[in-house]
């Protein structure tokens, strides 16, 4: 199953949730930078709430497709973050999507570099079919379901 794109329709269906959930961690992410909002639901606090879950449910979800051998390992890309540091992602493809998630130093040493990452815009046809909540509830009945593996 590694190396091939999945066309099982569950496993589709999860990394198009997947990727709802990427789509709307880095939307949360853009606002919660551009936001000076102390109270209300757009506050630094809930919206850093809202991203730390977000961010920590791909990364969980990541790591499951991982131990199934449901996802594939391609490498670790490096980039500058909005602060001119330098960090390290791993990338991954799941199903028909690649994602990118931040190396602990532990798991850098099992990985080919392959380079900087370009990050691209998304295109029109990589809509998200799903909306955040459908998507949370789609991987989280599948993380139960892989729960005993």
């Amino acid at each position: 199953m590694i190396g091939e794109e999945i066309t099982n329709n569950d496993l589709l269906k999860e990394s198009e949730a997947l990727f709802t959930i990427n789509k709307a961690a880095k939307r949360a992410e853009k606002i919660y930078r551009n936001s000076s909002c102390n109270s209300g639901k757009c506050s630094k606090k809930k919206l850093g709430k809202k991203l730390n879950k977000l961010y920590e449910m791909k990364r969980e979800i990541i790591e499951k497709a991982m131990t199934s051998e449901h996802a594939e390992l391609r490498g670790i890309h490096s980039k500058f973050d909005w602060f001119g540091n330098k960090e390290d992602l791993l990338y991954y493809r799941f199903g028909k999507y690649n994602f990118h998630v931040p190396v602990d130093s532990f798991e850098k040493s099992n990985a080919p570099y392959l380079g900087e990452y370009v990050q691209m815009k998304y295109v029109k046809k990589n809509r998200c079919k799903y909306t955040t909540r459908k998507a949370n509830m789609i991987l989280s009945n599948w993380m139960l379901e892989y729960g005993d593996e």
